[in-house]
């Protein structure tokens, strides 16, 4: 968990997807481990698909969040108003608009 406190990824939501899909895989190579010498094999298969499948769709379910947002923010425009093109004519313009 030192990874969410450093937040090394650009967005908190892609922090916990990581932190999770690596917690995921520690406990499956783990589960690999008790295949090699488990006298209940069907238990330990099930709790590996499990953990297989929960991977993907925390995986699947983080990449929709993305989409969405990104869908979401390029329809919203960076500013309120647009003046004009030309800088030196409307710039002193664009300061007085800011004031009121």
């Amino acid at each position: 968990f030192l990874t969410l406190r450093y937040m090394p990824l650009r967005g908190s939501i892609s922090n916990y997807v990581d932190s999770c899909t690596s917690l995921g895989m520690m406990t499956l190579l783990t589960c690999g481990c008790y295949l090699s010498s488990a006298e209940n094999i069907v238990g330990v298969a099930v709790v590996a698909s499990i953990l297989v499948f929960s991977i993907l769709l925390l995986l699947l379910g983080g990449l929709a969040f993305y989409l969405v947002t990104y869908c979401r923010r390029r329809k919203v425009k960076p500013f309120k108003y647009f003046i004009t093109h030309h800088k030196m004519g409307t710039g002193a313009f664009a300061r007085l608009l800011k004031i009121y």
